[in-house]
C-alpha cells in the first residue's frame, strides 16, 4: 500500500454536454468523482444527481439541441463515464451527444440499440490545475489524508461560499 504524506488535492474540471436529442445523460462512473452543476449555466429540464447529469424526457419527442455545463471534481485521476441518448434529433436524423472535457471531444452518435444508445469512455484525462483553496480556516484541526474526507471538505467549503 503507498503512503501518503501530503493531504490530496481536488481538481475541478469543467465539462460540456451537447445534445441533440429528446433526452441524454452522462453517468460518472469513477467512485472517486463527482458531479457539480455550473450555478451560472443552469439549464431547465435538467435532473442532476452526484454521479448523473440528465436532461429532458426520454419518449418525448420533443428534439432540441442544448449545451449543458457542469464539472466533475475528483483527485486527479482520468474517468470514465458513458453518455447515453434518444435515437433521433428530428424527423429522420439520427440523435447526436458530444462531451466535450480539457479539448477532448467524446462522441455518441451510433444507434446502438435504438432505446437507450449508450456508449462508454474509460480513462478521459482531467484537468492538471489542482483547485486553490482557501486555507484551512477551522474547519478541521489537521490535514486530511483520506480522498472521501478531503471531497466532503471540499463540497461543504463550496457549498459555503456559494451562499454568500
Amino acid at each position: 500500500m503507498r503512503t501518503v504524506d501530503h493531504p490530496p488535492v481536488v481538481y475541478k474540471t469543467a465539462v460540456s454536454l451537447d445534445i441533440q436529442s429528446d433526452w441524454a445523460e452522462f453517468n460518472l462512473l469513477t467512485p472517486s468523482a463527482v458531479i457539480l452543476l455550473d450555478p451560472a449555466n443552469s439549464h431547465p429540464s435538467t435532473n442532476a444527481v452526484d454521479t448523473r447529469v440528465q436532461w429532458g424526457k426520454e419518449y418525448s419527442h420533443n428534439y432540441q439541441r442544448q449545451t449543458l455545463r457542469f464539472f466533475v471534481v475528483n483527485d486527479g485521476s482520468p474517468i470514465n463515464f458513458s453518455i447515453s441518448r434518444g435515437s433521433l434529433a428530428g424527423p429522420w436524423t439520427p440523435g447526436k451527444v458530444i462531451v466535450t472535457i480539457e479539448g477532448d471531444y467524446y462522441i455518441n452518435d451510433v444507434n446502438t440499440d435504438n432505446k437507450w444508445n449508450t456508449k462508454w469512455f474509460d480513462k478521459a484525462p482531467v484537468t492538471s490545475t489542482p483547485v486553490a483553496r482557501l486555507a484551512n480556516s477551522g474547519r478541521v484541526s489537521e490535514p486530511i489524508y483520506n480522498w472521501t474526507d478531503v471531497l466532503k471538505d471540499y463540497l461543504s467549503e463550496s457549498e459555503t461560499s456559494a451562499k454568500a
